[in-house]
């Protein structure tokens, strides 16, 4: 209807093209550079990118409820639209406030500021931080905690808590003196075995010698900090963007229910019939029980004229009066009248 139509249609096409963009954007985190299995240093690494996903998944799901609304003109829809948007906007405002704290964080440097002994402590403890970590050796080649061409020496400092965690089920423990297989260059089983006792230039050959937290730092700097900083840009005209469709929605849901109204009652006018005038005299309906006399209608004492009509008879009465008391002058004489 007139100009809200088009402009519901073209701001839910938006949010289908930046809702696929989010998810895109957001599986690239989680599943490339492995942002969730961070968690250890803080709860942002998690929550970033998985909301990031929520909000591409909701938008998309908004856009396509949009984009039938607007076909269908469905106040329902719109309303089911409004609700849905709104929702949204409140996980884009965290969202936007969780991407900005990281991105605080990282310009503090936290990759360096984690206490060791709680990794190690985990690893040995815990299979998911096992399994999260060998995760992150395998993908970002390296080994260990923080130090360059000295990380995997981290796993020889930590002999004492995997002494203490043997017992814990399903957790793999493995020698003073080795390193996890993922910090191995072609990994096969027991490649980690006795690599502290080679010297730093032999054991680079067979397993990655960088520290984790060494490397994830250099990479934070080149490719997440670029993309959590437009993406905060982004995600406040996203933000905009979805007030603007609760808006557009609500405004577009009035003036269904406007039309709605007139026609409604365009209908009952019809169904009702023709209405009578209640102040003219002429009502063929207005009838009384008196004979039917000159100048009257079906036995009413009202007469067919109105009052217009009757001041204009009566005008006409008085002026033939005036004119027939009128003597015209003559020329006989001794006339007398």
């Amino acid at each position: 209807m007139g100009v809200y139509g088009p402009l519901i249609a073209g701001v839910n096409l938006v949010l289908l093209i930046s809702s696929t963009v989010l998810i895109y954007l957001g599986s690239v985190l989680i599943h490339f550079y492995l942002l969730p299995n961070l968690y250890f240093v803080t709860s942002n690494f998690s929550a970033v990118p998985n909301l990031m996903l929520a909000v591409g998944v909701m938008g998309l799901m908004a856009g396509l409820v949009g984009i039938t609304v607007w076909a269908t003109a469905s106040r329902g829809g719109l309303i089911v639209h409004s609700v849905l948007v709104a929702f949204i906007f409140i996980v884009q405002l965290a969202s936007i406030f969780t991407t900005f704290e990281l991105r605080s964080e990282l310009n503090n440097e936290i990759l360096g500021k984690i206490p060791e002994t709680d990794i190690m402590s985990d690893y040995f403890t815990y299979q998911s931080s096992q399994d999260s970590w060998d995760n992150v050796q395998r993908t970002y080649s390296c080994c260990g905690l923080n130090g360059q061409n000295n990380g995997y020496w981290t796993w020889k400092q930590a002999r004492g808590r995997q002494v203490n965690n043997r017992a814990n089920n399903g957790v793999k423990v493995i020698d003073v003196n080795s390193v996890p297989d993922s910090c191995c260059v072609n990994e096969i089983e027991g490649c980690g075995k006795n690599i502290n006792d080679k010297s730093t230039e032999n054991a680079c050959k067979d397993i990655f010698t960088h520290g984790c937290l060494y490397i994830l730092q250099g990479r934070m700097k080149r490719d997440i900090m670029p993309v959590l900083l437009a993406y905060l840009g982004c995600g406040v005209i996203l933000a905009i963007l979805q007030i603007v469709a609760i808006v557009l929605s609500a405004a577009y849901s009035a003036a269904l229910a406007r039309r709605a109204r007139r026609e409604e009652e365009r209908y009952a006018a019809v169904k009702q019939g023709p209405v009578e005038s209640k102040y003219h005299f002429t009502d063929p309906k207005a009838t009384a029980p008196y004979p039917t006399l000159p100048g009257s209608h079906n036995g009413s004492l009202r007469s067919k004229k109105s009052f217009y009509e009757d001041d204009i008879s009566l005008q006409k009465t008085e002026y033939m009066q005036r004119s027939s008391l009128h003597i015209e002058p003559s020329d006989e004489k001794g006339t007398v009248i």
